[in-house]
């Protein structure tokens, strides 16, 4: 009887959770270009993927599959 209760919420939960991973990739993002600018005294001359990509080649974000996974939404 509970699961009857529950099942239906689930798609909201997972929504629910997909917003928060990608409030916390946006954050995680943020926090980048903070500390590019503050290391660099400027923002990255790119944009788009060249911008991400200019983000990990000066080390500010890893070259590592989840952070690449943090510069995108699920």
């Amino acid at each position: 009887i509970l699961a009857v209760f529950l099942v239906p919420q689930v798609p909201k939960w997972v929504g629910r959770a997909q917003e928060t991973a990608c409030r916390q990739n946006l954050r995680e993002i943020g926090m980048g270009i903070l500390e590019y600018k503050m290391k660099y005294d400027r923002l990255p001359s790119q944009s788009g993927a060249r911008f991400f990509a200019e983000l990990i080649a000066k080390d500010v974000f890893e070259r590592t599959d989840s952070a690449a996974k943090k510069l995108t939404c699920p």
